[in-house]
């Protein structure tokens, strides 16, 4: 589940979230939808668990289908950008 999810099932902003949580790899792991291996966590055993862990937990391919769903109906950034520069004309 996207962070958008994560904040749309607890009733919250997203920005909220991600106060809560602190970063957002604390949010990618709060919402399962993988591990987050930071550069002072990134040891090879952590980073060989993280790896073995994911693959193993169903919930975690599950959740990663729903955010691919989620991101793949939001706009591209040029869309974006480009709608912003419209509406500052």
């Amino acid at each position: 589940m996207a962070i958008s999810g994560v904040a749309e099932s607890a009733g919250a902003a997203q920005g909220t979230v991600y106060t809560a949580f602190g970063s957002k790899p604390a949010g990618v792991a709060a919402s399962r939808t993988g591990i987050a291996v930071g550069p002072g966590a990134a040891a090879p055993k952590a980073v060989a668990r993280a790896a073995a862990e994911v693959p193993a937990d169903p919930q975690y391919a599950e959740n990663a289908r729903k955010t691919a769903d989620e991101m793949g109906v939001m706009p591209a950034p040029a869309e974006v950008a480009e709608t912003l520069a419209a509406a500052l004309r």
